[in-house]
């Protein structure tokens, strides 16, 4: 469908990475490895890596995108005109919403952080999270959730599995996301809005980091609108993306990650 909406205005969508995978289950979500290097060097660097830090502050407002058919002006004016050029066809309002509902035609927002971090000792740490996620729209205002990942682990491995190196088998770092929801005691309390006290409604895992590698490899996750993390989206709700490890030696050093939500428009 929104192949042939591209091809009926005659300019590309904006996209900010190309390829992804989608699924409707929490455990058969393929992730799409993509390996890049990114010249990180242990010993240059190392001063600057953050050892098991805490999770950060709750961001009040999405990233502002430098590219500018990523800002809100530019999309609003998009999707302005795509109703504008549905509507001159003589669809009625109602088949116009549908259309672009099921094109995944929706504003898409973005929070990201580029800090080095390592993460060790069995690790179950936030690196990042995004504002409330709030629409007028009642129900369905998610469309698509994607998530990238920048990361390796330690770089070697005594597994006596020599075969499974630079696989994905026996690797002991990796990523998962959670629905995150305010618990009634976080407003009556008033606790501190940087960190409100949230009930974990789900966690899905997002990839491994292939196992004893020492370059940064990219990975992408993207849930569509059929996803069960994305039905049970309330408003007020939030995303966290975890860094994890287990047993001893094992370490998750991350170079950067972001996460993509693509809301409604209401």
């Amino acid at each position: 469908m929104w192949r042939w909406l591209r091809l009926f205005l005659g300019q590309p969508r904006a996209e900010t990475d190309e390829g992804s995978s989608s699924s409707s289950s929490d455990d058969d979500v393929p992730v799409r490895p993509m390996h890049t290097r990114h010249g990180f060097q242990h010993s240059v660097s190392r001063q600057h890596i953050l050892y098991n830090p805490p999770a950060p502050p709750v961001p009040t407002e999405w990233d502002v995108p430098s590219e500018r058919s990523l800002q809100r002006e530019a999309q609003q004016a998009r999707h302005t005109e795509i109703q504008c050029v549905l509507a001159h066809q003589g669809l009625p309002p109602e088949l116009i919403q549908s259309i672009c509902w099921e094109a995944n035609e929706g504003l898409l927002c973005s929070v990201s952080r580029d800090e080095l971090a390592m993460y060790s000792d069995n690790a179950n740490e936030v690196y990042l999270t995004t504002p409330t996620l709030t629409s007028s729209l009642v129900r369905d205002f998610c469309l698509e959730i994607t998530v990238d990942t920048w990361s390796h682990d330690q770089g070697w491995s005594s597994d006596p599995h020599r075969d499974w190196l630079g696989t994905y088998q026996g690797s002991y770092t990796w990523w998962e996301l959670t629905l995150d929801r305010p618990t009634p005691s976080s407003s009556e309390t008033g606790n501190d809005a940087s960190q409100p006290h949230t009930d974990e409604v789900h966690r899905i895992h997002v990839c491994h980091n292939i196992h004893a590698s020492s370059e940064f490899t990219h990975h992408k996750l993207t849930l569509q609108r059929d996803h069960p993390l994305l039905r049970d989206i309330q408003q007020s709700d939030r995303l966290s993306l975890w860094a994890r490890t287990q047993y001893p030696g094992w370490t998750n050093i991350v170079r950067s990650a972001r996460i993509q939500v693509r809301f409604c428009w209401s």
